[in-house]
């Protein structure tokens, strides 16, 4: 129930901003950072409206009348990795373009974790995209709502559609801010 309601103030929160919004730290400790490695983290995540246990249980009672017989293992598989890869590579493609810091999946000193709120069927998603320094304190905090989702197919590729265009608009939200200063933790 705790964590039912804190997922909900997140969103409700999350609401009243408009699109990306740096909260707290500063971009400066990562203008140098060549490659940050990313995670993505859904277990405090309202995902179509369900809490991530629920809607994990429920996804595991429909697949296992499928061909999946082990949701867990598809998400894991698929849907969280097309989900992180999709979003990369939208990432990389400006970010090698524009000198800012390469995403990889590989461990490396500073990371990125992206800790969901909420996830709903179409990919939209409100998130904390959390840099991480080498000693794992926060050293920024940006407050991510996407603006809309994909638009046709499965919950893979709307994920995936959605995942590519968050991509592209957080290296061009990182471009904008990276040089301007902000208040620390």
């Amino acid at each position: 129930m705790k964590r039912i309601l804190l997922a909900l103030a997140f969103v409700a929160l999350a609401a009243s901003v408009h699109g990306q919004q740096l909260i707290g730290g500063t971009l400066d400790s990562i203008k140098d950072v060549q490659q940050i490695q990313v995670s993505f983290d859904y277990k405090d995540a309202l995902i179509q409206g369900m809490i991530f246990e629920d809607f994990m249980a429920k996804e595991q009672r429909e697949f296992s009348n499928s061909d999946y017989f082990d949701f867990e293992e598809e998400w894991q598989k698929s849907l969280t990795a097309e989900h992180i890869s999709r979003f990369v590579a939208a990432y990389n493609k400006i970010a090698s373009k524009k000198g800012l810091p390469i995403l990889v999946s590989k461990e490396m000193p500073t990371r990125l974790v992206v800790k969901f709120a909420s996830l709903e069927r179409d990919g939209t998603a409100v998130a904390d995209y959390q840099f991480m320094n080498s000693e794992g304190k926060k050293v920024a905090v940006i407050r991510w709502a996407s603006p809309r989702g994909g638009i046709f197919g499965t919950f893979l590729n709307l994920l995936g559609d959605a995942s590519e265009e968050n991509g592209e608009n957080f290296a061009k939200f990182i471009n904008k801010n990276i040089n301007k200063g902000f208040f620390s933790f």
